[in-house]
């Protein structure tokens, strides 16, 4: 009877390293795929910053350019007219209307692009109007 005692002890003690093992394998798995889970988290949000600011400081530039252009073309015509009301035109003060339009516009405009076609077009007018003074 000893050797089935040792036998089933054996038995026994072999089932529950298996056990213990299995247990172990599961959670280094769990705990593994925790880590590689945060480090994948980590590069992508790294990734999308770094894309997210080159996108950002070059859309930056776009508005800043449009911005400043609207600006630049609101003074002039502005400061023009206060000096010359005399030679104040309807076409002077409907662009000026149109100016403020814009500015407001590409302040809160999502497509700095189509901001800038627009701009261009308003820039003509401008020009035409800047030889009629």
């Amino acid at each position: 009877m000893d050797e089935l005692d040792a036998t089933d002890e054996f038995d026994s003690d072999l089932q529950t390293a298996q056990r213990d093992f299995s247990q172990l394998e599961k959670d280094y798995y769990k705990e593994g795929f925790r880590e590689g889970a945060d480090v994948g988290r980590q590069r992508l949000a790294q990734e999308g910053f770094n894309s997210g600011y080159c996108n950002g400081i070059e859309d930056g530039m776009k508005r800043g350019h449009v911005l400043g252009q609207l600006n630049a073309m609101l003074q002039w015509l502005e400061r023009t007219e206060t000096a010359a009301a005399e030679t104040r035109n309807d076409t002077a003060d409907a662009l000026v209307g149109q100016l403020k339009a814009l500015l407001l516009e590409a302040e809160g405009a999502e497509d700095v692009t189509w901001m800038a076609v627009k701009v261009q077009a308003v820039k003509a007018q401008f020009l035409c109007t800047c030889k009629k003074t």
